[in-house]
């Protein structure tokens, strides 16, 4: 039987084999005769620890794929698509990200759109513009590669006319006192009132924070209800974004909405949103 890890059960396995060996080794020092009970014991300890753990990540796995099912239900029973949309897997957007998209879109009815990565979120803003009769999406993606397969996809939806991707190799630039790689001279793209800012790039493994310069850099951009939207808030480092945002942009207010890698969406203006619209913010 073939055993499955994820990316983030490496460092526990590892963990697990360091200890098994210093354990056997102090115990053929220390009671030769009594090693190979304890190795065996251990062992097994080891073994019922690890089915535990896939146990429980099955079930999460589980849990994780029905959302994505509610998620998907939720997009197409809203959307007007003309062909399929791209897959959603690997490191496409989440269909959680995609659908929450869409939903602002067609609720809020932003005229300037402009999203930090390409994708499929790209072809479904696009088409919630279509949908509500007016906007446009510009997508930055650092990914020249990437950047020319959205395209193609646009163009395959027929949404030549409301999405656009520019490729913007990432740069060094400065955001205060600090410097960071990110898309270089993003602001000549964008010159419009910004509505809506959707935050899901660059990489996580592009730097530190590697997403925080989005709003400092297109702050006076953004219009009196700009909604930013930053995705993967299960990472420490977009937590620590948002909460940097906040204190630097107290005018804004944060909403955490749990899609299964969770997003943050800020608003200006709250006023705006029924209180029944916008989902409350979690500790």
């Amino acid at each position: 039987m073939k055993l499955l890890f994820k990316h983030e059960d490496t460092r526990a396995v590892a963990l697990l084999v360091i200890v098994f060996v210093v354990v056997t080794a102090l115990a053929a020092w220390i009671v030769p005769d009594a090693s190979l009970h304890v190795a065996i014991g251990y062992a097994i300890t080891v073994i019922v620890m690890m089915q535990l753990n896939l146990y429980r990540r099955s079930r999460l796995d589980a849990e994780s794929d029905r959302i994505h099912q509610q998620d998907l239900l939720w997009l197409y029973s809203e959307g007007d698509f003309d062909a399929p949309l791209p897959p959603m897997t690997g490191w496409s957007a989440e269909p959680g990200l995609v659908a929450l998209l869409q939903s602002l879109v067609l609720r809020d009815k932003p005229v300037n759109v402009v999203e930090l990565g390409s994708g499929v979120s790209t072809i479904v803003i696009g088409y919630a513009l279509r949908k509500v009769g007016r906007g446009s999406i510009t997508s930055l993606d650092h990914d020249e590669v990437y950047a020319n397969r959205t395209t193609r996809e646009i163009e395959h939806h027929g949404l030549q006319r409301i999405a656009t991707v520019q490729h913007k190799p990432l740069m060094t630039v400065r955001v205060g006192d600090e410097e960071w790689r990110w898309y270089g001279d993003a602001r000549s793209t964008v010159s419009q009132p910004i509505d809506m800012l959707v935050v899901d790039g660059p990489p996580f493994a592009t730097g530190k924070m590697a997403r925080y310069p989005a709003v400092p850099i297109f702050l006076d951009l953004l219009t009196e209800d700009a909604v930013v939207v930053l995705h993967d808030l299960y990472r420490a480092d977009e937590q620590r974004i948002v909460e940097r945002w906040m204190a630097a942009f107290p005018e804004f207010k944060v909403f955490y909405i749990e899609t299964p890698k969770r997003a943050a969406v800020l608003r200006r203006n709250i006023s705006a949103v029924k209180e029944a619209e916008v989902t409350p913010a979690r500790a």
